[in-house]
């Protein structure tokens, strides 16, 4: 390390020289010697200067006289060699008096050479040192383990005892930090706390200041204040040492991270002198960063009242400037409510961020799950704070509402004070109105209302040239017809080519990649147009376009889970009717639809309780599916790949649930086996169980239950016994779960 930091001091006074310095190579041994240019470094501004140990091995041995190095030197280059050579203006002074053959003369005065600027043979790293006052090298057995290192380290840390004969109470190593903090290391783990103060009233007797830079700084402070920490006696030692040497260096020697360390411990651990302490400390001692504090405090400890008091503190600081990092990081936790309170205490205090994309998370969730005047109030107290109001806190107030017109309608209404501007309404924005759920014509309508003079690109133009289905050109000077300015740069215009070779749907093409694109950029108008023209034409879809349409055009739904009701093109239920018949359209047009894509509207229907429905649907298919040539037994009939066995068990079980009638399921069963259905007893056994564990039957009314079902079916499906020992079993095992639930809470109140 001590080699490195030599380097780099000569070569930073290398590239600070003088251009002015005269120095010139004249010595041929010297420069015949050297052969690595890279260890030719001058050091100056000490009242000398020195060349390479090498160089100037060569130079003090081949010479008569002893070199001098008074100036900064300056290079000169040999002929017929790229090496540059540095060396003293002493042989250009030598070089004056006169050289004869290789020999050169003595200087002829003394006082021409500078005073304090003699090396002779004084070693090179003697002199640098000297010059630099670096503080020696530790002697052996304290940087490095060895045999008696734990006994060198054990005499010399015990530095509360009055001596002369420890290596801190030497001149030379009094300010040595390295040895500072190995003994106070050393200290630490085998004393632990006491060891530290130990330490520290050793330095405290020798007036020994801390130093406030560097790696030895965060060491030995750190150790400090994690002591403290866990006393406040000590604690109120240390941070009154800390008061005392700013005040003595006029606040130049401060550690920048004490008031981070203390303040963060006690508001992490909820402790009562947290202000106490945030007094104690500020304004002498300020934190670093004031949002990378407070998230941090957040992270740690989410409680509400901690939060409070970070609130209480952030109130007593000038410009703190951390409203990004605080929102930003609450937003990305999830802690939206503390997110939104931290907000309007920023806004108080007026600690406002550059403009209002540092709360667009914020808006975001307010806007998806909040009420509009909430997100209104929102985005009225960003524009009345003064904060920049940019397009993307508008994008996300408008792409993540569930009725985004409703946003819409709430940023163009007059009086709003959400701060809408033509400079917000750029090219995300209307691209982002093309792309939710509104049709072009609404999209114009907001544009000739509110939108002239707004300037968009190339995203605007994407989305507008896929929502009509126009080219480039008729897209922008419709656009330019609704008032907004088109403005295109080259890089757009390849952007543009590429999206036509790639994305356009091309009427030529294969007209199943087509309804593809149409679909995957939901313009339902124009796929539902291409099919009616490929139906006339007689093309037939292809199974992974029929499973995209019915994916597309059917409301999201989780396994298990009803679908979901957010905004759709299809009203709610309207959807499945659109989707059978357009399926039921394409068959009789010539398009086969595979049997497995129908389970998903058969779940839907028996989920929405529209049992007749589906009743209706399900003997439409099976003329449909019918082959008499293949056996009803065989894995090839498409009647068996429609009508699965988890299918049937659902329309047994759906009629014990939803139908006055509870062998609705059962007498449905009859039928579809009589047209051709392979449906096997266990189905309906299985499913009459299931059902029947949950009605609570005693032995008459199970009886009478298999007694129903049996007439329906037309055969007998199994004895009461059976079924009374697969009810008796269920409530067994429901009993010992409750009193397992039981014991588990007594349990917890008991603890």
């Amino acid at each position: 390390m001590r080699r490195v930091l030599q380097s780099f001091v000569a070569a930073r006074h290398l590239l600070l020289s003088s251009p002015s310095a005269a120095a010139a190579v004249s010595n041929p041994a010297a420069v015949r010697y050297h052969r690595r240019p890279m260890m030719t470094l001058a050091l100056m501004g000490w009242g000398g200067s020195c060349v390479c140990a090498d160089c100037r091995w060569h130079i003090s041995s081949r010479s008569p006289t002893s070199t001098q190095l008074p100036t900064p030197p300056q290079q000169r280059r040999k002929p017929g060699r790229k090496d540059v050579h540095t060396l003293s203006p002493e042989f250009e002074e030598l070089e004056r008096n006169g050289v004869a053959n290789g020999s050169w003369k003595r200087p002829q005065t003394e006082d021409a050479r500078p005073l304090n600027a003699r090396l002779g043979s004084r070693p090179l790293t003697e002199f640098v040192e000297s010059a630099m006052q670096l503080p020696p090298e530790l002697p052996g057995g304290l940087g490095e383990r060895t045999k008696d290192s734990f006994e060198r380290l054990q005499r010399e840390s015990d530095v509360t005892t009055p001596g002369t004969h420890r290596l801190v109470d030497q001149s030379d190593y009094r300010s040595n930090w390295d040895l500072w903090r190995s003994l106070l290391v050393f200290r630490k783990r085998v004393y632990r706390d006491r060891g530290v103060k130990d330490v520290w009233k050793g330095m405290r007797m020798r007036e020994v200041d801390l130093p406030t830079e560097g790696m030895n700084s965060d060491i030995l402070w750190g150790i400090f204040v994690a002591t403290a920490l866990k006393d406040d006696a000590f604690a109120e030692e240390l941070v009154g040492y800390a008061h005392d040497l700013s005040e003595r260096t006029n606040g130049e020697r401060q550690w920048s991270r004490l008031y981070d360390q203390i303040v963060l411990h006690h508001l992490v651990n909820l402790s009562p002198r947290i202000l106490d302490w945030h007094w104690q400390l500020f304004p002498e001692f300020t934190s670093r960063s004031w949002a990378r504090l407070l998230a941090r405090v957040a992270k740690i400890q989410p409680h509400k009242l901690v939060q409070r008091f970070g609130r209480m503190i952030h109130a007593t600081v000038a410009n703190p400037r951390a409203y990004t990092g605080v929102i930003q990081y609450l937003c990305s936790s999830g802690q939206f409510p503390e997110a939104l309170r931290w907000h309007r205490h920023f806004l108080l205090y007026y600690d406002l961020p550059p403009d209002s994309s540092a709360a667009d998370e914020l808006v975001a969730w307010m806007a998806s799950s909040g009420s509009i005047r909430g997100l209104q109030s929102l985005l009225w107290s960003l524009h009345s704070a003064g904060i920049k109001m940019v397009e993307s806190t508008f994008v996300a107030a408008i792409t993540r509402r569930r009725a985004p017109a409703e946003a819409i309608d709430m940023l163009f209404e007059p009086g709003c004070g959400c701060g809408v501007s033509t400079e917000a309404m750029g090219d995300i924005f209307w691209s982002a109105l093309f792309e939710i759920s509104l049709s072009p014509i609404e999209v114009f309508e907001y544009a000739l209302l509110h939108g002239r003079g707004c300037v968009v690109g190339v995203a605007t133009l994407l989305k507008a040239m896929d929502a009509l289905g126009r080219n480039r050109k008729d897209t922008i000077h419709m656009l330019e017809l609704a008032g907004l300015v088109v403005r295109l740069e080259a890089a757009d215009l390849e952007t543009l080519a590429s999206h036509v070779d790639i994305k356009k749907p091309n009427p030529r093409s294969e007209p199943n990649a087509t309804l593809q694109i149409l679909l995957q950029g939901h313009q339902i108008r124009a796929f539902l147009g291409l099919i009616e023209l490929l139906q006339d034409k007689g093309i037939p879809l292809i199974s992974d376009t029929i499973s995209l349409m019915i994916q597309t055009l059917l409301q999201p739904r989780r396994p298990g889970r009803n679908a979901s009701t957010m905004p759709h093109i299809f009203p709610s239920g309207k959807d499945i009717n659109v989707v059978i018949m357009l399926l039921l359209s394409l068959h009789r047009s010539g398009t086969h639809i595979p049997p497995p894509l129908w389970s998903e509207l058969f779940r839907r229907l028996g989920m929405t309780q529209r049992l007749h429905e589906l009743e209706r649907l399900i003997f439409t298919l099976i003329g449909i599916y019918r082959r008499p040539d293949i056996p009803v037994m065989s894995k090839a009939n498409p009647l068996r790949q429609l009508f699965g066995p988890t299918l049937l068990r659902a329309l047994i079980e759906w009629g014990f649930l939803y139908q006055r009638e509870r062998t609705w399921g059962v007498a449905l069963m009859r039928k579809m086996r009589g047209l051709g259905v392979h449906v096997d007893n266990k189905t309906v056994v299985r499913a009459v169980r299931v059902r029947a564990r949950d009605l609570d039957l005693d032995g008459e009314k199970a009886g009478a239950l298999l007694k129903e079902v049996a007439e329906v079916w037309g055969e007998e499906l199994g004895s009461v016994d059976i079924l009374m020992k697969d009810i008796e079993e269920r409530e067994r095992g429901n009993g010992s779960g409750r009193m397992r639930k039981a014991c588990r809470i007594l349990g917890a109140r008991f603890r």
